[in-house]
């Protein structure tokens, strides 16, 4: 008991040095807070109506997490630190959610893998101070993150347990509309009666997404309409790819307008005309993979000529999973649907790599594969894309002239990371062959 206080008080120590370093040492070049957030605030303070009056392009639950912050400006705190503040309270709650879900799920392994798992977590979330506090990412992972930690805490066979694991999933699609495809496997994962499955997405639905419909109807598709027609990101990999090809054709204009810094040119055009049928067809492998890789998980001696059949059983009485491998199998999902969307999708920035920060830390020993592949190519993937420590003062990166290593580094280190959940998704497909190739043989 003493062993685990004094556990506990080291944890949480360097958690708070952490997070005043964080707090005290500010980005002071550019931050989303200043240039479009309080800007929003504003505007809706003065009567503008976000999606009516003016194009917005997040969605709505973010709207009262940007106007709070405006409303404490009295107390003689200004808007920029109200909202890290905000954003701070965030990182303490999820901070002890993940502490005690990571006790939980560690509480048969051995002790020091708990502890290097939290370590960890510090240590990363630490290197991206300049955007750990500066917009919505920490807000919208701890979302998702916590919905899946809720079903290992929660009965999720009951249906105010279900409500409450929907209710976070849909929080985090009221922040950014990303998570939206993990409905489907999420709802798979879960599934004990489809009744009651059904009706407790519904109410979690409602309960986020119920009074914004009500409030803002149909212009709610006007952030859906903003991300479809933005350009290439200049940090994304189809635009590193456009970069590549503009070293030999010198064809490409470099736009200097944030936040995209888009390039424009024939090379360019063509990349996105690709992107455009790629990106959706990624998505739609990853979702039909997903549905497979759960099919697997609950009937791993059948073989897809009984999937139409077990389709049927499943919903009139499903095979349930146990919540340890109901968890894994969702983060497992979770963490090739981010890889999948980082390199197919055309949009990509610095603050992305906090959406996979816990997951990283948590997700190699539950699948009892060493970290370190991850945990190095996740730290080399932070610290280059959000610090300057592999920067020269001269803008060098490693002293060479060909700015497209950086760019070539961090995606290097990105397929690494991508290829470790894909193996396990690809090793678990193998066993389950050789399980029912074995069961055939032995009938």
């Amino acid at each position: 008991m003493i062993k685990k206080i004094l556990g506990l008080v080291l944890i949480f120590s360097l958690f708070f040095l952490s997070r005043h370093y964080i707090w005290k040492y500010w980005p002071t070049n550019y931050s989303d807070v200043r240039t479009d957030y309080e800007r929003y605030a504003r505007m809706w303070h003065y009567g503008l109506i976000p999606y009516t009056h003016h194009f917005y392009e997040y969605p709505p639950v973010t709207i009262p997490i940007l106007s709070l912050p405006l409303k404490y400006e009295h107390l003689g705190v200004n808007y920029y630190h109200n909202y890290r503040f905000e954003v701070l309270l965030t990182d303490v709650l999820f901070f002890v959610i993940f502490v005690a879900s990571v006790s939980l799920l560690f509480k048969n392994k051995p002790a020091w893998q708990k502890y290097l798992s939290i370590f960890f977590y510090l240590i990363i979330t630490t290197i991206s101070k300049n955007f750990f506090y500066e917009g919505l990412d920490l807000m919208f992972t701890a979302s998702i993150m916590t919905a899946f930690f809720a079903a290992v805490w929660l009965n999720s066979q009951r249906l105010i347990p279900k409500v409450i694991i929907w209710f976070f999933f849909w929080l985090s699609t009221g922040i950014k509309f990303l998570t939206l495809p993990l409905m489907v496997p999420i709802f798979f994962a879960l599934h004990s009666n489809f009744k009651k499955d059904l009706l407790a997405m519904i109410v979690g639905f409602i309960l986020v997404w119920g009074f914004p419909i009500i409030l803002y109807g149909k212009t709610l598709a006007v952030p859906f309409h903003i991300n479809f027609d933005r350009p290439m990101k200049y940090s994304s990999f189809p635009s590193y790819v456009v970069q590549i090809i503009d070293n030999f054709t010198l064809t490409e204009t470099h736009s200097p307008n944030p936040p995209d810094f888009a390039l424009f040119g024939p090379v360019a055009e063509r990349v996105t005309a690709i992107d455009e049928i790629l990106f959706p067809l990624s998505m739609l492998i990853w979702l039909s993979w997903s549905i497979y890789f759960i099919y697997k998980q609950k009937y791993p001696t059948h073989n897809l000529k009984n999937i139409s059949n077990d389709i049927f059983v499943e919903l009139k009485k499903p095979s349930l999973l146990a919540k340890e491998t109901q968890f894994l199998s969702l983060i497992r999902i979770f963490g090739v649907y981010l890889f999948t969307l980082f390199i197919y999708a055309k949009i990509f920035s610095q603050p992305f790599h906090i959406w996979y920060m816990a997951l990283f830390a948590i997700y190699p020993f539950l699948n009892k594969r060493k970290p370190y592949l991850l945990w190095g190519a996740g730290l080399l993937m932070v610290i280059q894309d959000t610090t300057t420590l592999f920067y020269l003062p001269a803008g060098q990166t490693l002293g060479l002239h060909n700015y497209l290593w950086g760019y070539t580094f961090k995606y290097l280190l990105m397929f690494t990371a991508y290829f470790y959940f894909l193996k396990d998704a690809l090793s678990f497909k193998l066993s389950s062959l050789k399980a029912t190739s074995s069961q055939k043989q032995s009938r």
